[in-house]
């Protein structure tokens, strides 16, 4: 039940057999006025009655205020810290599109816009003891400058069995049409490797790996 202090108008929450079905002393803990309170009444109780009951000699009890605590007050702006990551990360493109910041935001934090970043003469070389060695171009196609992506290479072996290797994200930027290229040796290729694909990594690679 909700009780409200006469003098003060404090409210408390307080659960019913705390007051009893006969009633009780109780006390306010901004104010230190005193008042009897019923179990289902209001605080309008008679003074006869509040009279009688300061006579006697009854434990005051201090009825502690229900208050939220500040954990629980931290939940709503922690899932909405959560909403607002996660859209910023799914809708990376059109936000990034949109606002040269946000696309500055993404470089900063290692996940990078690869829209219109393309692969160009890419080279793959088996050689002996297990070596293949892979070079090739980035290529900038968009109008906006961008920061350098990583690079997903996929290794698929006879038995539909997929390892990946990755070229790190560059600090290197790229204007429109420029070039940068890259180079990855893998030293240790699966044996029986029957399929090796080379892509630019998306926001999902890079944070993956």
């Amino acid at each position: 039940m909700i009780i409200v202090c006469e003098r003060c108008s404090t409210k408390y929450h307080i659960v019913d057999e705390a007051i009893g079905v006969n009633g009780r002393n109780v006390k306010c803990t901004k104010c230190s006025y005193i008042w009897f309170q019923e179990l289902h009444s209001s605080n309008n109780v008679a003074k006869k009655k509040k009279e009688h009951s300061k006579n006697k000699n009854t434990a005051l009890p201090v009825v502690i205020e229900y208050i939220v605590p500040k954990w629980f007050q931290l939940v709503p702006a922690f899932f909405m810290t959560i909403a607002i990551i996660t859209g910023l990360f799914v809708f990376q493109e059109p936000l990034a599109e949109k606002s040269p910041y946000l696309s500055t935001f993404y470089n900063k934090i290692g996940v990078p816009v690869t829209t219109d970043m393309i692969l160009n003469g890419v080279e793959i070389k088996e050689k002996e003891n297990n070596i293949l060695d892979i070079n090739g171009f980035i290529v900038n196609k968009s109008d906006q400058h961008r920061r350098v992506p990583a690079v997903l290479i996929n290794l698929v072996d006879n038995n539909n069995k997929m390892t990946s290797r990755i070229i790190p994200v560059s600090s290197s930027y790229l204007k429109k049409n420029e070039k940068h290229p890259f180079y990855k040796r893998i030293d240790d290729l699966p044996q029986n490797t029957k399929l090796v694909s080379v892509m630019i990594a998306d926001k999902y690679d890079m944070l993956r790996y």
